[in-house]
Order: C-alpha cells, then structure tokens, then sequence
C-alpha cells in the first residue's frame, strides 16, 4: 500500500468510462500505487487542457496532434513528456505510439511509461 510522508494511505477512486468503477460488493471501488498513478496519468493526458473549470493547468495538448502527419509519433511523445513533467512520481515516457482510426478523425494512442521501476502502457483515442 502506498503511504505517504506521514505514514497515511494514497488512494484514489477507480473510473472507468467516465463511472466510478465498483467492487465485487457494490460498493466503490478504492485504487492505490502504480494504478492510482496510471489513472492520474490518463486523465491528465486525455482532458484538454484549459477545459476543467477548476484547474485550467489540468491536461494537455495532444488534441492538436490530429492535424499532423509528419513525426506525429515524435510529436506526440514530447506533449505527453511536458504534461507529466510536473508529477512528483518517478515516471519516464519510453514510447508513444500514434496510430490513425479507421474513421481518419481519431487518434489512438500507445503510450509506454517506465513508472516506479515498471514498464507500463496507457492506451487511449483523442
């Protein structure tokens, strides 16, 4: 369990779909440690940012990725670098890997994290 400077637990709801995600009880589901990270990381990278009321600084700028065709891949990697540049946990950006949708409108995007020592993967559509 992750804890924090003074010894309390992080933990965060899971979402999934835009829906808190429930337990095999009903009852809310809590997440912590590196999937507590993967879920802050995704929703920083798939909000627009300057589109959360509250926190204009909130997520990034892959959005305007869809309009380029020249090392979009290169691209993209850097705008998922300078989001997660502000985040205290150790995380690095290996890979992103942009591919075009079938519908020519949508993006999808495999983004490989190396996050506390692990080699993760995000997948996500803008």
């Amino acid at each position: 369990m992750e804890r924090n400077i003074k010894g309390e637990r992080h933990l965060d709801t899971a979402i999934y779909d835009g829906d808190f995600c429930l337990n095999e009880r009903g009852k809310i589901k809590s997440i912590f440690g590196i999937d507590e990270i993967l879920q802050k990381i995704y929703i920083m990278l798939k909000v627009k940012k300057g589109s959360f009321a509250y926190d204009r600084n909130l997520g990034s700028e892959l959005y305007n990725i869809k309009n380029i065709n020249e090392h979009i891949n290169d691209k993209a990697k850097a705008l998922v670098q300078q989001t997660l540049c502000d985040m205290k946990e150790d995380i690095s950006v290996k890979n992103v890997e942009v591919t075009k949708q079938e519908d020519k409108e949508n993006l999808r995007l495999k983004i490989t994290l190396i996050v506390m020592g692990q080699e993760k993967d995000v997948v996500m559509e803008i």
